[in-house]
């Protein structure tokens, strides 16, 4: 995937990740060797969810520079997915990993009562 997609917007990220890339290149490895990266020993971790359709090329993602919990996760559920993609009576089928935030309660009650679109 294409770092500018999730780094829209974070013009730092953006540099960074051009910065690592080019010194990725520069540095050739022997063979059967690994190549050093140089960093700048901070830790830079991005938090993003995102839907892609199917159909078309419609990518809705959320970036927060917090943790996504139960009712961030609800959130983008409601304002990001399906403001975008639901139709009436078309449901959104949801591929879903095994983060904490998926399993809440609060989430579970919130997608049997939204059964007829989720």
């Amino acid at each position: 995937m294409n770092a500018g997609i999730f780094a829209r917007g974070n013009k730092a990220t953006i540099r960074k990740l051009k910065k690592l890339r080019i010194a990725a290149q520069k540095e050739k490895a022997p063979r059967n060797s690994q190549p050093r990266i140089p960093t700048h020993g901070e830790r830079n971790s991005q938090k993003i969810m995102g839907a892609v359709s199917l159909y078309g090329v419609k990518f809705v993602y959320r970036h927060q520079t917090e943790y996504f919990n139960a009712q961030s996760y609800i959130g983008f559920l409601e304002t990001k997915l399906l403001s975008s993609y639901y139709k009436a009576k078309q449901r959104i089928y949801l591929i879903i990993d095994n983060a904490s935030c998926h399993k809440k309660p609060e989430v579970w009650d919130y997608m049997s009562r939204n059964r007829n679109k989720i």
